[in-house]
């Protein structure tokens, strides 16, 4: 590796890690908050209660071990290993959330720079480590930036064995396939650009001095090979093993992050619909993820002729990521992070019109890589003062919960927003139930009293609609002691806490 090209690489790097740290020790709230929330109290709770790595445990349990079904917790157990040694502390799951980041960016260089060359790898690891969301998920205290390091650490991997490398890239790539598959099932969609390198590996898979000479001789050899099966025995039984078990710990407790659900999955309505492909296409990824700076680098890069075979590599990983919008519709049009593996392909684009194009029209390339920036500096601080507004309140009314004592018994969470939130329940520390509130009633109140929860509280933010607020104050009005702020409100149920009201 020439010196001048690993240089400007740990600049990269060092730019793609300064910008994840930036927020390093900001408490989770804001976009998604439930979500990092979630991911934070099984960390939390592993350092707690039990580091027993197939049994996580969420804080909306209940009065329940709290069991759940998610995907492979190994991001919450690294976080957890650290709470071990220096206490509970979120920068930790931040902090393992950037080298994420910053491992997907080596490696997306180190396959590009095998493929197109050094200066195409290093433009391509810039975009990347620049794009807006990808910066915000890669800071947040979540198993995305793991994911995408996993997926480009087996494309790598698998790549360098493919095309004759040493034998442990083999057992690496397997490593990183499998990984990515256990923290995302949507990482499946990684079989289409590993199916295109094994069909054009340039030796026979059988080992064989005849090179197959039609489609046919190369189907055949590549259903015979039987490293192909081992490396898709070694990758997907993992997956299958653990989400078997989590579907298990599901029908035991109830609780799931409804990995397997059928309401994420295609609908011929939501795919005929304008409104999905909108949110997709121009909201998601060309304004969240590439900015539209970077949409049009990316659509030149999309028509620019590709000069070498491998680099039709990086269009089987579009084609399989568009697999996947097809099957798991609906959890892309709720979730944008859901698109974020589309960025490693689009990445690649981008550094290659980069790489051809600054060096003649510089003002040009260089003006839009600088909206880029712009660009995504202008969404994280949006992002941020997202955090600040919504946040604010909402650790202030936690304390005061812990303060009270109220957050020692098993709290009943409500949300006037679908689903319920459990993230007042992380950031009180408490253990209980979170509702939306369409899903609670006065004999649903009772029966949870009988089973331990003394205080029903929530954000008043979140009942914001005029008939979400009456039915608030419905509630309040029939529970003696109930208490509201701006911030949130307190109601006791039972006879054994009505008498209990919160300090005003």
């Amino acid at each position: 590796m020439p010196v001048k090209y690993r240089v400007w690489l740990i600049l990269v790097l060092l730019l793609c890690l300064g910008v994840r740290l930036h927020a390093v020790r900001s408490p989770l709230t804001g976009v998604h908050a439930w979500r990092q929330c979630d991911t934070a109290a099984v960390a939390r709770n592993f350092a707690e209660e039990n580091m027993g790595i197939l049994y996580p445990r969420v804080d909306w349990r209940g009065d329940g071990p709290g069991y759940a079904e998610m995907e492979f917790p190994v991001f919450s157990y690294a976080a957890a290993l650290a709470y071990k040694a220096i206490g509970v502390q979120e920068w930790v799951g931040r902090l393992l959330a950037a080298l994420g980041g910053v491992i997907t960016a080596l490696y997306l260089a180190r396959l590009i720079r095998g493929i197109s060359g050094e200066t195409t790898a290093l433009w391509s690891a810039l975009v990347f480590s620049i794009l807006p969301l990808n910066v915000y998920y890669g800071q947040a205290f979540m198993p995305e930036s793991w994911m995408l390091a996993a997926s480009s650490a087996g494309v790598f991997h698998f790549w360098v064995w493919s095309r004759g490398g040493p034998t442990r890239n083999f057992l690496f790539s397997a490593v990183g396939v499998s990984l990515a598959c256990l923290l995302k099932p949507t990482s499946l969609c990684l079989g289409l650009p590993l199916l295109y390198l094994a069909w054009t590996m340039p030796r026979p898979p059988g080992g064989s001095s005849a090179t197959p000479q039609t489609r046919a001789d190369t189907a055949a050899a590549v259903v015979k090979d039987a490293r192909l099966w081992l490396f898709a025995a070694l990758t997907l039984l993992p997956s299958v093993a653990w989400y078997w078990h989590a579907q298990k710990l599901a029908e035991q407790t109830g609780l799931s992050f409804g990995i397997l659900q059928s309401d994420k999955f295609a609908t011929a309505e939501l795919l005929l619909s304008t409104d999905f492909w909108w949110t997709i296409l121009a909201e998601r990824l060309i304004w969240s993820h590439l900015t539209w700076a970077g949409a049009i680098i990316a659509a030149v890069g999309l028509l620019v002729p590709r000069r070498h075979r491998d680099e039709r590599l990086f269009d089987l990983w579009l084609a399989g990521f568009s697999v996947s919008l097809f099957i798991v519709t609906r959890g892309h049009f709720v979730h944008e992070y859901y698109q974020l593996p589309i960025v490693l392909p689009l990445s690649f684009h981008c550094g290659r019109v980069l790489s051809i194009g600054l060096p003649r029209r510089w003002w040009l390339w260089g003006w839009l890589l600088t909206a880029v920036a712009g660009f995504s500096v202008t969404r994280l601080v949006e992002y941020q003062r997202i955090g600040r507004t919504k946040g604010g309140p909402m650790l202030e009314f936690a304390a005061e919960l812990r303060a009270w004592g109220i957050a020692a018994s098993p709290l009943i969470v409500l949300s006037g927003k679908l689903p319920g939130d459990p993230s007042l329940l992380y950031h009180a520390h408490a253990k209980g139930w979170a509702f939306p509130h369409n899903e609670l009633d006065d004999q649903t109140l009772r029966s949870l009293n009988e089973r331990g929860a003394r205080y029903v509280c929530g954000m008043t933010a979140t009942f914001a609609s005029e008939a979400d607020r009456a039915w608030l104050q419905g509630l309040m009005q029939r529970w003696p002691g109930s208490w509201m702020d701006e911030r949130g409100f307190v109601v006791p149920i039972g006879t054994s806490s009505s008498s209990e009201t919160p300090p005003p």
